[in-house]
């Protein structure tokens, strides 16, 4: 008898770890999301465009490549 409600109680104690398993999960994956989102690639590009003779060049059009992942953006240099 005593070897039976052993039992019980272990698998009761299994099945509460089932169902708190979800709540468990939620606080980690909204900080997964968190730290994903801060993982974003950005930067900042600053110099000037010139020809040989150091004039600069206004308006010229600018074109980054990123060799690794094929992505391009261009931008146009203003006036200064």
């Amino acid at each position: 008898m005593i070897g039976r409600i052993r039992e019980v109680s272990r698998s009761h104690s299994t099945s509460n770890w089932f169902q708190r398993i979800p709540w468990l999960l939620i606080p980690v994956l909204a900080l997964s999301f968190t730290i994903a989102h801060a993982q974003q690639l950005t930067a900042t590009l600053s110099g000037f465009a010139t020809v040989q003779t150091d004039a600069r060049i206004p308006g010229a059009v600018i074109l980054v490549v990123n060799d690794a992942s094929g992505d391009k953006r261009d931008s146009k240099a203003d006036g200064d």
